[in-house]
């Protein structure tokens, strides 16, 4: 297993690729919530109690995660196993994250067939609402740390509103970038306060090799959806087992209308699938008693 050196804002720096898929298994196993929820327990389990960052570099991971695309939790946690173990630790830190819900979700998608509609089940409204109290404790507790006085608390509030008011890709860069410049000339960094910076163990020739596959996906992907001719998409489209699954997610919602052409869809695929035909009776069974109710 790869260990790597101390490095500045860490404490010590030094661990197993082991070791950090232990931490990371224990939190993909009891943790709760979306992405806001998971950097709130990534703070208190790798800051709090490990110590394996410092407060400032974690306030900075989580910026700079923020500021990429993709899912801003599933970053700042694959950047501290690198940060902690390198490569093989953010591929530990991942796997000790992401898999247990992984395995909870295949699970629960092939039973909850056999529960019938579950759009009105009182559990599952009780678990929405436990998600919602998770995200407030995990904003919450962010918010103390990020937002220590009243500048700060102004930027973050009017963000919040601009990004309600704007929800679109534009806004949210357009906050991020308004945000920067605001933090860069308003918010100057207090005279004793600078922190060395995160030395992150991967060569410069792998990071180079990674920036330009990123470029390359980004320019590449538009540009080739672009000249593939629409046919062609058409005949790699959705399978039954996809059609099927959106099916179910619009039962779930109430929405019978697409839920009936995405099952039907599904079977004209597959015709004798016996999940795309117990879905298609459970949606004739709703939408009776949706009838008999009215």
């Amino acid at each position: 297993m790869m260990s790597v050196a101390p490095t500045p804002g860490t404490s010590g720096g030094r661990g197993s690729a082991l070791s950090v898929l232990a931490a990371f298994l224990k939190l993909g196993l009891t943790s709760f919530g979306g992405p806001v929820a998971h950097i709130g327990y990534f703070r208190a389990e790798f800051v709090e109690r490990r110590k394996w960052l410092d407060e400032a570099s974690y306030v900075d991971l989580v910026a700079l995660c923020q500021f990429l695309p993709g899912p801003a939790s599933s970053q700042v946690g694959l950047a501290i196993g690198i940060l902690r173990a390198g490569l093989p630790g953010a591929l530990c830190a991942w796997l000790g994250f992401t898999l247990p819900s992984a395995i909870a979700l295949i699970a629960f998608a092939h039973g909850v067939t056999q529960l019938g509609d579950l759009g009105q089940a009182a559990w599952l409204h009780g678990l929405e609402i436990v998600a919602v109290a998770v995200v407030a404790q995990a904003v919450w507790g962010m918010a103390r740390t990020l937002c220590p006085d009243r500048e700060r608390a102004t930027m973050a509030v009017g963000a919040a509103v601009v990004a309600l008011y704007v929800p679109s890709t534009i806004g949210q860069i357009g906050v991020i970038v308004a945000a920067a410049l605001i933090g860069w000339r308003l918010l100057p960094t207090p005279p004793g306060s600078a922190t060395s910076p995160l030395v992150v163990p991967v060569g410069r020739g792998l990071s180079l090799a990674a920036l330009a596959v990123w470029a390359l996906l980004l320019v590449g992907l538009p540009l080739l959806a672009h000249l593939v001719p629409e046919q062609a998409i058409k005949l790699v489209g959705p399978t039954a087992e996809i059609l099927n699954n959106q099916g179910y997610s619009y039962l779930l919602r109430g929405d019978h209308r697409r839920a009936r052409a995405k099952l039907l869809a599904a079977q004209a695929k597959d015709p004798s699938n016996p999940y795309i035909q117990n879905n298609l009776a459970l949606l004739d069974e709703s939408f009776a008693k949706r009838r008999g109710v009215q």
